[in-house]
């Protein structure tokens, strides 16, 4: 087995070097190399040797001395810790005594490049019993490309953000009271990064979130100025929106909304609006009561129904609204002793019958219940006389075309009544009873020797009647029972009997050009009205100090505390009503984000220990993080929320009134007594998104540049988006061949003569035609040399500006709206 020891080497300047070394121990299995048997244990450490040519082996009874490139003596060597072999055997000489040593050839392999020597082990491997492979090759761990660097600094920038938000999230959401066994309370991301925590067990990194996530975001809720036309099925009404952005670019955002930029959801809801100037839809009013009956008994009940209370429960909106009740538990049924003591009996009783077997036998026939006379007649006991014997039924007249055969159709019968002919089954039953077992024996001697066997007709079988004369008109060929086929009789194949695709007036073929032709006409149309009367109007707009707070009551305001949806509220019934149903999703939704408001106000202000791990900057932590932001109250500043009230909502001033009530009474009173500033900001916005307020804490942040990106970034940016861009194209074969210029450098060359690589890699210029000679300067590279140059420079590139590609990537989540 082979170890690796680490060891401490100075030279003739005292300057120490730390390099690991590999020592073979006796496992006591004898795999022992044959020209070190004879080798003691301390003769068989891997020891130095210089960088010559020609390898010299310095003198020494069985043992290398450890030396330097010039060949001068190692003056101390010091072994240090021991680890098994596996594990992280690389290291890096300093400055002074840079490639300065090698180990046996006989023992390791090194590479070319020597600032970082990495052992490798070369013994040979060999194959033993039940496939187990013995001195496999240990090769170097693979390198991680500049490009998944630079990732991995984003995605760890985002995580610590997104840690944040789901902290905040939990806080606002309320705890499971149900299952009790089966959920357990959840844990705070923040807490992973305690002592003792999974993150600092698994050594994992933390980046600092990005800057941009620490100014003042708008969650915003937009209605629509007219009603939304849905699928069948579903209630036309206003729509609305429930969105984030940054509160600098609020005024930008309503904006795009009300433009051909808006996003897809809010785009499909104003091509299918009704517009004023497309058809209305017409309601019409059902009367189930004749005139004066419903306004005679209104008057009669006037007085009883103002008296008597009316109440319509609501069950969904209750269990939504309300905390989960407890589970009830289930009523105790009264126990039947004697139960089992009756089902003992009746096993016992139906044991008895067990040597009994019955069975029904089914009749084919009509059962004869009447009785024929000499004279044909047939009567029953009773004395009357059936309209139809019993083997008579295909004796009656055809009935006519029109006419519906209502008798139960007889499972299991061979013989069809429509068929078989009556007076056949007559002569057969005729002569049963006068042959009887003469008829027999020599019906069974003439059918000796006889193999009978079918052969598939080649024409329908001929079940219609042809000549049917009604009234003095033929009609066509049809069934016994009056049922004309759509294909009559005859043979198969026939051209007839095919059916053809007739072309018709209208076709579908261009259906879906001509619809985004409509499309494209509406959204002309609409797109100047828009201008001037916006379509999407703000209804409610709540101003938050980060990001991450914003983010969490966008996520929670899309339905109610538990997560049910605010159509599921609603009746089905009441869901019909198109006049109140556009109502009821508006007060809903400005209650759930009222509720919202006032809890975070709430816990910003302290509530049951505040908010954990919520920042208001990069460089902090997290609350409670180590005690951090413990020693103080939030700022209020940080912790105030702002409310915009659309002005054009006629319960614009009660909406304002309610705010003001609930940050007085459920805020400050509460958790901060005494203190002289309001918790809620409240203010009119009008339908584009303005206000009159000059004094807004976040309007100081509007001329913020944190996501501006710098000139000489975009740069780095274009060059790495055109060299993979120019990739991607070669590589799906849609671009020719890639060919580039690269500038020609001279070669640098150390003092032993080895060329030195240099540490950048040059610019690519990018050629479409390859005909011409290379400018002078420059070298041309095509093929998999140009594609090799192209994936070095983009990684030098990334390499060169990871920190700034990873906090440029991380600065816009997908969620906030942008203008």
């Amino acid at each position: 087995m082979y170890y690796t020891t680490a060891s401490t080497v100075r030279d003739a300047s005292n300057a120490e070097l730390t390099l690991p070394t590999r020592t073979l121990a006796s496992t006591g299995f004898g795999h022992r190399r044959p020209e070190h048997r004879h080798m003691h244990m301390h003769q068989r450490r891997c020891c130095l040797a210089p960088l010559a040519p020609t390898m010299r082996r310095p003198s020494g009874k069985g043992r290398n001395e450890p030396h330097f490139r010039d060949g001068s003596p190692v003056q101390s060597l010091e072994w240090t810790s021991l680890h098994k072999h596996g594990e992280n055997s690389s290291f890096k000489t300093i400055s002074t005594v840079s490639t300065a040593a090698f180990f046996l050839p006989s023992f390791h392999e090194f590479p070319s490049n020597t600032s970082t020597m990495k052992a490798t082990l070369t013994r040979s491997a060999r194959l033993g019993r039940k496939g187990h492979i013995f001195g496999q090759v240990l090769n170097d761990t693979p390198s991680i490309p500049e490009r998944e660097l630079a990732k991995q600094m984003s995605r760890r920038i985002k995580k610590a953000e997104k840690d944040e938000r789901m902290d905040i999230t939990m806080a606002l959401t309320p705890v499971k009271t149900y299952m009790g066994g089966f959920t357990r309370p959840k844990e705070f991301r923040m807490g992973n990064w305690l002592s003792g925590g999974r993150y600092l067990s698994n050594s994992k990194m933390y980046e600092t979130p990005h800057q941009a996530a620490y100014e003042p975001h708008t969650i915003f809720l937009l209605e629509s100025r007219y009603p939304i036309k849905y699928g069948i099925g579903r209630t036309e009404c206003v729509d609305h929106i429930v969105a984030f952005c940054r509160a600098a670019d609020f005024e930008a955002v309503l904006r795009r909304y009300n433009s051909s930029r808006a996003p897809s959801e809010a785009l499909e809801s104003m091509d299918n609006a009704r517009w004023p100037w497309t058809p209305q839809k017409k309601l019409k009013r059902v009367l189930y009561n004749l005139h004066g009956e419903l306004k005679d008994s209104l008057e009669n009940s006037e007085d009883d129904l103002l008296q008597e209370p009316v109440v319509s429960p609501n069950v969904a909106a209750d269990l939504a609204t309300s905390p989960t009740p407890p589970r009830r538990e289930r009523p105790e049924r009264p126990e039947d002793k004697l139960k089992q003591t009756r089902a003992v009996v009746q096993r016992h009783k139906e044991a008895d019958l067990g040597t009994f077997n019955a069975e029904m036998i089914s009749r084919q026939e009509k059962v004869p219940f009447e009785v024929e006379h000499t004279d044909g007649t047939f009567h029953h006991p009773s004395g009357f006389k059936p309209p139809t014997s019993a083997n008579g039924f295909a004796q009656s007249p055809l009935p006519p075309p029109d006419a519906v055969d209502m008798r139960p159709v007889r499972q299991g019968s061979n013989n069809p009544d429509a068929a078989v002919d009556a007076e056949q089954w007559k002569v057969i039953r005729d002569l049963e009873e006068k042959g009887g077992a003469l008829m027999a024996d020599l019906t069974a001697s003439a059918m000796i020797g006889v193999v009978a066997r079918t052969e598939p007709r080649d024409e329908k079988i001929p079940t219609e009647v042809s000549g049917v004369v009604t009234q003095g008109s033929s009609q066509p060929p049809q069934h016994a029972s009056g049922f004309i086929p759509p294909t009559p009789a005859m043979a198969r194949g026939e051209t007839e009997a095919l059916t053809h695709t007739v072309i018709s007036d209208t076709s579908d073929k261009d259906a879906v050009e001509q619809h985004q032709m409509a499309v494209t006409a509406l959204r002309k149309q609409y797109q100047e009205a828009i201008k001037e009367e916006p379509f999407w109007r703000p209804l409610l707009a709540l101003t938050v100090a980060t990001r991450p707070m914003g983010a969490s009551i966008v996520r929670l305001a899309k339905s109610l505390s538990r997560g049910l949806p605010f159509h599921a509220t609603l009746d089905n019934h009441d869901r019909k009503s198109t006049a109140t149903l556009g109502n009821r999703f508006r007060c809903l939704r400005l209650q759930r984000m009222e509720d919202l408001a006032v809890e975070m106000s709430q816990l910003l202000a302290g509530a049951r220990g505040g908010l954990v791990g919520i920042r208001f900057s990069p460089e902090d932590r997290g609350r409670g993080l180590n005690g951090e932001g413990l020693d103080a109250p939030i700022p209020w500043e940080k912790r105030v929320i702002g409310v915009g009230i659309g002005s054009w909502y006629e319960r614009a001033e009660e909406l304002k009134e309610t705010y003001r009530l609930e940050g007085e009474e459920e805020v400050k009173q509460k958790y901060i007594p005494g203190d002289k500033n309001d918790a809620f900001l409240v203010y009119d916005i009008d339908e584009k998104g303005r206000t009159d307020r000059t004094d807004l804490p976040w309007q100081a942040h509007a001329d913020s540049d944190t996501l501006t990106v710098p000139a000489k970034l975009q740069d780095v940016l274009d060059e790495i988006d055109e060299l993979s861009n120019a990739l991607d194209e070669e590589r799906d074969l849609i671009a020719d061949p890639i060919h580039v210029l690269v500038p020609a450098r001279e070669e640098v060359r150390d003092a032993e003569g080895y060329i030195v690589e240099p540490r950048d890699v040059a610019p690519v210029v990018l050629v479409k035609s390859a005909n011409r000679d290379p400018p002078p300067g420059f070298h041309l590279l095509y093929g998999g040399q140009a594609r090799k140059h192209m994936k070095d420079r983009i990684d030098y590139l990334n390499k060169l500006h990871k920190g700034e590609l990873a906090r440029h990537f991380a600065s816009r989540l997908n969620q906030v709206v942008y203008p």
